[in-house]
């Protein structure tokens, strides 16, 4: 969500998917299929990856996942980018 200094690359995929997710949403909405985007930060994948104390913090992720993919529970939102980041993109 804040884009790369490092990766182009990276940028333009992330971008391209929450595009694809965008426009995923505008054609199946009427079928009453959703198309949404998880954006886990990049701190905490790297933390739980090494164990560090973001590990308990992505394992919950699952449960959002699940949510997400059950149209009754999580409602009709589509083409949305829910940013599970603890923080990290917030303004200094």
């Amino acid at each position: 969500m804040l884009g790369s200094d490092s990766s182009l690359a990276g940028a333009v995929v992330g971008e391209g998917i929450r595009g694809l997710a965008k426009s995923a949403a505008r054609m199946w909405k009427t079928d009453g299929i959703t198309s949404n985007v998880l954006a886990v930060g990049r701190k905490a994948l790297e933390a739980a990856h090494n164990g560090g104390p973001w590990a308990r913090f992505v394992k919950d992720v699952g449960p959002l996942l699940g949510l997400m993919a059950r149209d009754a529970a999580f409602g009709a939102p589509t083409g949305q980018t829910v940013v599970v980041d603890g923080g990290e993109v917030m303004a200094p």
